[in-house]
């Protein structure tokens, strides 16, 4: 169980750095809505820093906003992650196994990812009930300086093995803090339900 359960973090993490990792110069790329060039050489000198504090703090308050602008989240997607394992129909009643995965991510005004959360759940049914219910496997990385992963606020399980239906809930903590200050927090949640018919439903916010 342990062997499955790092497995699924490692993929989880692989997904995570592929969603998030983006360079300043690449920003212009992320839609109309686009930064100046100013913001980005802001942005790619806070990420070289020695001391990110000490090199906000050095800075006027219009270079601090213009920053800000960069780094504040403005808007909250959820991507449902292709399924592991050999997961059947919605509709089907002979069974299966597979894990279910979804990522929520925190953008700027810009749309570029400050940070992703996560949880991944490995489900069974047999057409009727829950066969597997494994805990969730949730994980949160940030994307820039002054964001930083908080963990876990609440989780929470229900029904499972034996049940019609198996529910799992997470939510998760981010704080965007820099130069002393704490300017913005997040706490984005995943809600999954599965069924023993195979059909799953799931819900987010931030």
């Amino acid at each position: 169980m342990k062997k499955i359960q790092y497995l699924l973090m490692f993929v989880l993490a692989i997904v995570l750095l592929a969603t998030t990792l983006i360079s300043p110069a690449a920003l212009a790329d992320s839609g109309k809505n686009t930064p100046t060039v100013a913001q980005q050489q802001l942005l790619s000198q806070l990420q070289s820093a020695k001391d990110p504090n000490a090199f906000y703090t050095s800075l006027t308050p219009a270079k601090q906003a213009a920053l800000n602008q960069m780094l504040v989240v403005t808007s909250v997607t959820a991507t449902q992650v292709p399924t592991l394992g050999n997961s059947l129909s919605a509709v089907a009643t002979m069974g299966g196994i597979s894990t279910f995965t979804i990522i929520v991510q925190g953008k700027n005004v810009f749309g570029v990812v400050c940070w992703s959360y996560s949880q991944s759940v490995r489900r069974g049914w047999n057409g009727t009930i829950i066969t597997v219910a494994d805990y969730p496997v949730i994980l949160g990385k940030c994307s820039w300086p002054g964001w930083r992963y908080e963990g876990i606020y609440t989780v929470s399980t229900g029904g499972g093995i034996g049940r019609t239906q198996y529910s799992c809930y997470s939510q998760g903590h981010f704080t965007y803090g820099i130069g002393g200050w704490d300017i913005q927090h997040c706490y984005p949640w995943i809600s999954m339900t599965f069924y023993g018919n195979g059909q799953a439903s799931w819900s987010y916010h931030s």
